[in-house]
C-alpha cells in the first residue's frame, strides 16, 4: 500500500494518497506509506508537503506499541528525513522526546 500511496502522489493523485493513508488502521503500515509519500512529494516539489507526511508518520510511530515495531519505523522516518533534506522542526523534536522519553 505505500508504494501505491507514492504512486498517486507521484501522479499528482494526493487526494487519493491521502484517502488510502486514512483507510489503513495499522499504524506500522501508515507510518510506512507517509514516508514513501514524503519522498514522491519532495520528488514532485512540494517541500512542505514532504514535512506535513513526515510530521503525521512521526505521530503514528508514537503510537506503535511493540517497541521493535516502533524503532523500525523511526528508522524509516530518519532515512526520509535525510532523503527528503527536511529539517525537524519543533513540533517534531517534541514528539521524538516523547518516544525517547518511553524508552527510558
Amino acid at each position: 500500500l505505500a508504494k501505491i500511496a507514492g504512486k498517486y502522489v507521484e501522479a499528482g493523485r494526493y487526494d487519493q494518497a491521502v484517502q488510502l493513508v486514512g483507510r489503513t488502521e495499522d499504524r506500522f503500515y501508515k507510518v510506512w506509506m507517509l514516508a514513501e509519500m514524503a519522498d514522491q512529494y519532495r520528488k514532485a516539489g512540494q517541500a512542505d508537503k514532504a514535512s506535513d507526511a513526515l510530521l503525521e508518520a512521526l505521530q503514528n510511530a508514537k503510537a506503535i506499541e511493540d517497541n521493535s515495531y516502533r524503532a523500525r519505523a523511526l528508522a524509516e522516518i530518519g532515512g526520509k528525513y535525510a532523503v527528503t533534506k527536511q529539517k525537524v522542526d519543533s513540533k517534531a523534536k517534541n514528539i521524538l522526546r516523547g518516544i525517547v522519553k518511553e524508552f527510558e
